[in-house]
């Protein structure tokens, strides 16, 4: 684009034209000279209009550079009405500009207009078209080639993406901005690129590691940046590593981080500039985080001394006083805490009413002073004022209404008002319940564990307040169980893409309207935060985000029926139970700082669900001591008396002897068999009751659903860990998965491998001639055939039955530390898997040929896939059915598996040997193929034969069977 005076430098920089700058002699024209002057001064019609007439009589050069002028003046039109916002208009004159560029073939800048134009599409809410304007700028940049230019139009769609939650096409995309970025010199590009591949692993992949090497490549290419920007982007980067360092509850290394931004603002800004102080803010919380409080004060001190600084606004002043507060309140010292937040309200109420978001905040927080003081009456009378507020500002239909009723039925019940109490947290249950099954439906995949978590606490907490006030079996019990239910599993259940699902049965226009929704939501996030809540632009954002909401439900049924599975009740389950059959819902909750134990016992003749106390971790934890932490040894009697005693005793009173007993585990009591437990030398609990394990009691309402005809099965044993390469890119060769290798990770350096079970080979010999027998088609993956991309190929083709005889693997993100190939991830999904063929190869870190996968199948490899014909799914491997554990279940190939729609699992709780595994495993499949495909009566036939056969409950009690 040619260098102009001094406004139109102005608006390139503005609204981002294209930086190719170049110098020309101006033609000596009359009329060419009069447009000019009038570009200059904005009268864009009038110069065009001259340079038409120019037209008339110009020819060769002076005819190229009139049209140019023309497109010019129609694009610096459109970049004028673009940031007034008049979006419509600016489009029509980028329609313009584009055709005068296209006359002449000037590409550069037909580019710079074609990323107006996809900048316009995302404004008015249209991903698709904002895609394609941008793959027209891909496609004109490969011809010319420019590559910066083709850089910055991936960017622009990987962005669309990103809000569109299109991760799979996102990364694929990343890989594309990888080749390119290699032949790139800018090292500011380069920088930009790696601060959002490190955005990416840290908050969204959960890999700390790959986003602390993509911060630290940043800290070495500072050097090579021009003397004026290093300084800023040195502390850019510094703040990054020192947040990450705080995530990680690394502190010391946070500090070390800090004290570069420290001096990084020291050599900027002078004692006179309030941003000097600013990097204290963090250096507080550090200090608090690591209980050093005299160091935390004194950090307070120094951002008060800007204070005196005439350029420190008020709002500033009142927020470190908000700050101080907060470090008083955490250190106990509410009076103090109280004072500061009160300074601080009093500063805001000069300019802001008692409704603003900051003042509001403050009152909570005073509120909560309050409540840890135990006047409770004082703090009562703050809560209720805020939740008047919230009701008046919000609306009574809002999360922020919710949250304020639950802050004031928990104040409610220590002073002793049950029923009001009672009443308030119903109601905030119910408003939260309808909100999140509405918000389901259009928030993308990737933002709902954020979502849920920050909202869950009202959920999962009802039962604690029923037990904190002593019920027992009355309505309330009902709504707090009903809440449970809502709440277990409730992520896993709505992991369903919706565009995946309007792509697959609505219409061009549904995805259409959906993608428009997403790109609403995403513009709402960004006004919430930078202008508020219950601002008229975020309430204007929201009623287009309602209505496209209410057209979607109408015209698509699957769309209005998403969330209906959230709909099922204590009712509903209660129906569904037959004679003879009770449910126990198990629960762990956090009750006046004990982590604490209930269950739930549903029976169909029963109003209500009874709620039973059982135990505390701290209990179960000293029990697990007593036994050196071997799990297998609490199934012996007599060491299982004390376990029946904290599980089973308060309950067994509601169960009748032969009794069906659907159980869903919480806590640690999903790494436990409960129908395992001893209750004499020679009898078990599952002897005297007929256990099924659930993910949720849910599925007992899906039941008479659940019938399955067995045609096909997959079975993978006798797995080489060790394969030559050769072999290995050979055997990936024989699968087209390009789909799903863009989102492996690269392998790191370890040393430990792993041996070649023998016993798995013979396994599912064993299992192929009795599936065979049955007329099931059966594939047997042996040797190096067991791949990954074996395994893979089965996304979307799955058979009812797979099999997996090979090497599990569960690490802590501490125990991880230890072993390279998974260091530095703390996702529990990443941390778990299986061991296919040649995967000692990617455990060692060896270099793989191009193209071929590690062998190292992650559990979050497998959520991927879509696996959801699969009746059946045996992993018949050590610690397959432990991982991390919290309110939504076990995350690990428990949740892989489930996520990618399994119905049937078969896990190990612990390593068995590979003789008693493959006993275990033709025993059960014997079976299943005599019995009528009875998985439950096949699985428990064959641990009670090994049972005989090797009475030591190591043997046969870490296997399960979860529906």
């Amino acid at each position: 684009m040619r260098r102009w005076v001094t406004y139109i430098l102005f608006i390139m920089v503005t609204v981002g034209v294209n930086a190719r700058q170049y110098t020309e002699t101006e033609p000596d024209s009359t009329y060419y000279s009069r447009a000019l002057e009038l570009i200059l001064k904005r009268d864009y019609e009038k110069a065009r209009s001259v340079l038409h007439q120019g037209l008339t009589f110009a020819t060769g050069e002076m005819c190229i550079k009139s049209i140019q002028k023309i497109g010019l003046s129609w694009y610096f039109e459109g970049c004028v009405l673009k940031l007034q916002n008049k979006n419509k208009e600016a489009y029509q004159c980028f329609i313009e500009a584009r055709k005068s560029f296209q006359e002449i073939s000037d590409k550069g800048d037909e580019m710079s207009v074609l990323k107006q134009m996809a900048e316009i599409e995302k404004r008015f809410y249209s991903a698709d078209e904002a895609m394609k304007r941008y793959n027209e700028v891909v496609n004109i940049a490969r011809q010319i080639p420019d590559t910066l230019m083709w850089i910055d139009a991936l960017k622009g769609q990987s962005g669309v993406l990103k809000e569109l939650g299109e991760w799979e096409e996102y990364v694929q995309l990343s890989l594309r901005l990888d080749s390119l970025m290699s032949n790139v010199d800018d090292v500011n590009i380069q920088m930009e690129l790696n601060y959002e591949r490190g955005d990416n692993a840290q908050k969204l992949w959960g890999n700390d590691a790959l986003a602390e090497s993509f911060y630290l490549k940043n800290l070495s290419l500072i050097p090579n940046l021009q003397e004026g920007v290093r300084n800023s982007q040195l502390f850019i980067t510094s703040l990054r590593l020192c947040d990450l360092k705080i995530a990680q509850k690394k502190y010391d290394d946070a500090l070390k981080y800090n004290t570069r931004c420290l001096s990084c603002y020291a050599s900027e800004f002078d004692l006179a500039s309030a941003n000097r102080y600013s990097p204290y803010r963090n250096r507080v919380y550090i200090y608090q985080k690591m209980g050093l409080k005299d160091s935390a004060f004194c950090c307070m001190d120094s951002l008060f001394l800007s204070h005196q600084l005439k350029s420190v606004s008020m709002e500033t002043v009142a927020g470190h006083y908000v700050q101080r507060g907060l470090l008083y309140a955490n250190f106990d010292e509410y009076d103090l805490a109280i004072a500061d937040y009160k300074y601080a309200d009093s500063l805001l109420s000069v300019r802001y009413s008692e409704d603003s978001n900051s003042r509001m905040h403050i009152l909570l927080a005073i509120a909560n002073c309050w409540y840890h003081k135990k006047d409770f009456a004082v703090a009562k009378k703050n809560y209720s004022h805020y939740s008047v507020l919230c009701r008046s500002k919000y609306g009574d239909k809002s999360i922020e209404y919710a949250n304020s009723l639950y802050y004031l039925a928990n104040i409610e019940g220590f002073t002793n008002e049950k029923q009001v109490g009672c009443k308030d947290y119903r109601q905030a249950a119910i408003l939260l319940k309808e909100l999140i099954k509405k918000q389901l439906r259009y928030m993308p995949t990737n933002a709902r564990t954020k979502y849920w978590n920050d909202l869950s606490d009202i959920l999962w907490n009802m039962t604690a307040y029923a037990a904190k006030i002593g019920l027992k079996q009355e309505s309330f019990v009902c709504d707090a169980y009903n809440a449970l239910v809502f709440s277990k599993g409730l992520l896993l259940e709505a992991e369903r893409s919706m565009r995946n699902l309007l792509r697959q049965g609505g219409a061009e226009e549904d995805l259409a309207l959906y993608n428009k929704m997403l790109l609403l939501q995403s513009r709402l996030a960004e006004v919430e935060r930078t202008i508020g809540k219950g601002t008229e632009g975020a309430n204007e954002l929201y009623s287009q985000i309602d209505q496209i909401d209410k057209q979607l439900a109408s015209r698509c049924s699957f769309y209005g029926n998403y969330t209906q599975f959230l709909n099922t009740q204590y009712e509903d389950i209660k129906n569904a139970l037959k004679e003879g059959e009770v449910a126990i819902d198990f629960t762990d909750f956090k009750l006046d700082s004990v982590h604490c134990y209930a269950a739930y016992v549903l029976r169909k003749e029963w109003e209500y669900p009874l709620l039973v106390p059982l135990f505390n971790q701290t209990q179960l934890d000293s029990l697990y001591n007593t036994v050196n932490n071997i799990t297998d040894r609490l199934y012996h009697f007599p060491y299982s008396q004390s376990l029946l005693k904290f599980c089973w005793a308060s309950l067994s009173h509601y169960i009748h002897l032969g009794e069906t007993v659907y159980y869903v585990p919480a806590g640690t009591l999903h790494q436990l068999s409960l129908e395992s437990v001893a209750v004499a030398p020679d009898s078990i609990l599952g002897d005297q009751y007929h256990f099924i394990r659930l993910s949720s009691t849910r599925e007992i309402c899906r039941r008479e659903l659940q019938h399955t005809e067995h045609t096909s099965a997959v079975l993978y044993g006798g797995l080489y860990y060790d394969v030559d390469l050769s072999v290995m890119d050979v055997e990936s060769k024989k699968y087209d998965i390009s789909r799903l290798f863009a989102l492996r990770s690269g392998a790191m350096v370890s040393d430990s491998v792993y041996r070649y079970l023998p016993m798995t080979q013979e396994e599912v010999n064993s299992i192929a001639d009795l599936l065979g027998g049955c007329r099931i088609d059966t594939t047997v993956y042996t040797g190096t055939q067991g791949t990954e991309e074996s395994f893979f190929h089965l996304d979307g083709r799955a058979p009812q039955i797979i099999h997996l005889a090979t090497h599990g693997f569960y690490y802590t993100p501490t125990d991880a530390e230890n072993v390279s190939r998974l260091a530095g991830y703390q996702n529990a999904m990443s941390l778990s898997g299986v061991i296919m063929s040649g995967g000692n190869a990617g455990w060692k870190g060896t270099m793989l040929p191009e193209g071929v996968l590690d062998g190292i199948m992650t559990a979050d490899d497998i959520s991927r896939l879509n696996l959801k014909n699969a009746d059946l799914v045996v992993l018949s491997a050590c610690d397959t059915g432990l991982g991390n554990i919290n309110p939504e279940g076990v995350f690990g190939l428990q949740r892989a598996f489930k996520k990618a729609g399994v119905q049937t699992l078969v896990m190990s709780l612990w390593g068995v040997s590979d003789w008693t595994t493959k006993e275990f495993m033709v025993h059960f499949y014997r079976n299943l193929t005599e019995n009528g495909w009875n998985k439950r009566k096949a699985f428990e036939d064959a641990k009670a034969l090994i049972r005989q056969t090797y009475p030591e409950p190591f043997y046969w009690a870490g296997f399960i069977m979860l529906d």
